[in-house]
């Protein structure tokens, strides 16, 4: 049985953030950050839905941002009411988020001394209470990383991986039959709530290709890019067996569980404005559908 006072939550957040190879000419602005309360209406969600209470938080510090210098002030506030561990990565909005987040992970893990951590971005909430006796079913059966799940565990393959539905289909996140009664394994690394041994998630993220910004499309952002590239060139080029071996990667629940989190953020844009620029002009319907929508919702 897993022992709570083994895990650490490892948080990680920030306000705003810059993703210049999707959109060169604007920043996102956390819709959560923008309420005071939410790191707290968090650590209280995870405290009472989990029953962990052992936090430590990374916050990716744009040190050139007002928002993020806002963020950063509160965080202070709430480690003095909270007794959690607070780091800050500082980065600027010149950086690429999906690195800068990505440094503050590789951050966070490395101040952890606990077994275990339960990694969470600030935008997700617990809907239910975590069953600690089907966590720790998982972690007897071979789990080194067990992911809350945000959908219903669909199953698309039974108990093998298919190596065709990524050659034919360019499917690469699966679900499929563990080899043990009513559990579920799958290939895919994300960045959505999971509970990992601090050892293994700390290597995970550190064998992987960074020198290329593999930061997006079907491989996933942020550090999930890297990671799931390097997971199918193993997948393609080793047996079933090896891959299963060296990624023992389960989702909380058995078959058709529905959803333990709820992803609770988004981000609005917030343009930057250049005579200059190409890509302001470009952006120009956008930027004023944009006003208008907020000019409506005022109104309303």
């Amino acid at each position: 049985m897993i022992k709570k006072n083994e895990i650490t939550a490892l948080l990680i957040t920030s306000a705003i953030k810059s993703i210049p190879e999707i959109r060169k000419n604007m920043y996102s602005i956390s819709r959560v950050a923008k309420d005071l309360n939410f790191i707290e209406e968090t650590l209280e969600n995870i405290k009472k839905f989990s029953g962990i209470d052992k936090f430590l938080i990374v916050h990716d510090f744009k040190i050139d941002s007002e928002i993020s210098k806002i963020h950063n002030k509160n965080l202070f506030k709430l480690k003095n009411k909270y007794k959690f561990d607070l780091f800050i990565s500082p980065s600027s909005l010149a950086m690429p988020s999906q690195l800068t987040a990505s440094n503050a992970f590789k951050l966070g893990i490395r101040k952890i001394k606990s077994r275990y951590l339960l990694f969470w971005e600030h935008d997700h909430l617990f809907i239910k209470e975590v069953d600690w006796d089907l966590v720790s079913k998982s972690f007897i059966n071979g789990s080194k990383l067990t992911k809350f799940n945000r959908q219903k565990n669909t199953i698309n393959s039974k108990k093998e991986l298919q190596k065709e539905l990524i050659l034919k289909k360019g499917l690469i996140n699966q679900f499929f039959e563990s080899n043990y009664k009513d559990l579920v394994s799958t290939n895919f690394y994300c960045n959505g709530p999971f509970i990992a041994e601090t050892d293994f998630c700390e290597k995970l993220w550190n064998n992987v290709n960074f020198e290329i910004p593999n930061w997006n499309g079907i491989f996933g952002g942020f550090i999930e890019g890297p990671v799931n590239q390097k997971m199918v060139e193993e997948q393609l080029n080793q047996n079933e067996d090896d891959f299963r071996n060296k990624y023992p990667l389960f989702v909380y629940g058995g078959k058709s569980f529905d959803p333990i989190v709820i992803h609770r953020g988004n981000y609005y844009p917030k343009y930057k404005f250049s005579l200059f620029s190409f890509d302001t002009y470009r952006n120009i319907p956008r930027i004023l559908k944009h006003k208008l929508f907020k000019i409506f919702k005022n109104k309303n």
